[in-house]
């Protein structure tokens, strides 16, 4: 398993590793937004077997402020 630090150009790169998963996806974010977890929750039902686990934070201002979204948990 590798890790890798995503800054610039994050949805490219994000996007790109996934691509290359087999069997396992573990997202560590302290943030999740709606867009974001529609294209992933998209790849996932196109990618039979494969398992995700997304932990991130759960603070009421960060969805409040919108750094988090409601929807994007669903």
């Amino acid at each position: 398993m590798s890790v890798q630090i995503l800054d610039d150009g994050f949805g490219n790169k994000f996007f790109g590793l996934l691509d290359e998963c087999a069997d396992k996806i573990l997202i560590i974010s302290p943030f999740i937004g709606r867009s974001t977890a529609a294209s992933l929750a998209d790849l996932l039902e196109k990618s039979l077997g494969i398992n995700c686990i997304i932990i991130i934070r759960f603070f009421r201002e960060d969805f409040i402020n919108g750094a988090s979204s409601l929807h994007g948990l669903e």
